[in-house]
């Protein structure tokens, strides 16, 4: 039987993990040093300089006399892992913390393997399933976001009345949802009224976010700057970043030549000099 290859990629890993749920309950037992080798059957052994530490099932360790220090339900996490991947174990720790949930993991050679208290594994299941479809739901949004052929659009506006922080605030939660399902990224600003936002996606999301943009009652006055195809995106980790500059700054963006001239067009990989004024206004004040 030809062996599953291993899965050392950490968004892979989460996404693909599949935590099973084993039946029965489990034990740590620890035995003193120099105790003979046990002879009822354990899942898994350490020798330590204090003893030996036993991993089994509880009726077995009682029925051979074993002290028990832990008894833990067993989840095995289905994916087959690499040993040397990076990050796997940590990532289900840190969702089993959040939710104050020990765990005891012993990585083998095809899965790892989680020990939880008893009355804690179903809490521990529920952690792990949603770390799971979250890890999934990412991967499919990347692998959309690079699969389909991409858009960028650019555009200023002016707002009908000015905007308090709080109505900022909603407009910008609504926006990162509504980016957050459709696979949309970008920025968004904002300085005495004006507006002036760069988004990028795919084809059918742009067409169906710029409708809604062009359609908002709280703006006027778009003028369009860029529309037209980009080889990728300038803004993946941004649902809808946001800045308020000085109008100065807007009015220098919002100035620029944003459309691509011919010859520049045809290379894939160029960009306006009003996308270029934008990235390095942004990458001036993120760290």
């Amino acid at each position: 039987m030809n062996a599953k290859p291993t899965v050392s990629d950490l968004s892979e890993l989460l996404a693909t993990m599949e935590p099973r749920l084993n039946e029965g309950t489990y034990a740590y037992a620890s035995l003193p040093a120099g105790a003979a080798w046990p002879a009822a059957p354990v899942i898994a052994m350490v020798q330590e300089a204090e003893g030996i530490t036993v991993v089994a099932e509880a009726g077995a360790a009682r029925a051979a006399g074993w002290p028990i220090v832990f008894e833990a339900a067993w989840i095995t996490l289905s994916v087959h892992s690499d040993l040397q991947a990076i990050g796997f174990t940590a990532a289900i720790a840190a969702a089993l913390s959040e939710a104050r949930i020990p765990g005891n993991v012993i990585a083998a050679v095809h899965h790892d393997h989680l020990f939880v208290p008893f009355d804690s594994a179903s809490a521990a299941m529920e952690r792990l399933q949603a770390l799971q479809r979250n890890a999934a739901f990412a991967a499919a949004q990347h692998a959309r976001r690079h699969a389909a052929s991409l858009r960028g659009i650019a555009y200023v506006s002016t707002a009908v009345a000015a905007m308090p922080e709080g109505e900022l605030e909603a407009l910008l939660i609504e926006s990162r949802e509504l980016n957050r399902q459709s696979g949309v990224t970008g920025v968004l600003l904002y300085s005495d009224g004006n507006f002036l936002q760069y988004f990028e996606g795919s084809e059918e999301a742009m067409r169906v976010t710029y409708e809604r943009i062009r359609a908002s009652r709280r703006h006027k006055n778009i003028i369009e700057l860029l529309n037209e195809p980009v080889a990728e995106r300038s803004f993946e980790d941004w649902q809808m970043g946001f800045s308020r500059p000085t109008y100065a700054v807007l009015l220098t963006l919002s100035s620029a030549q944003w459309e691509r001239q011919a010859e520049l067009a045809r290379s894939s990989g160029s960009i306006s000099p009003g996308m270029d004024l934008l990235l390095s206004f942004w990458s001036g004040i993120r760290p």
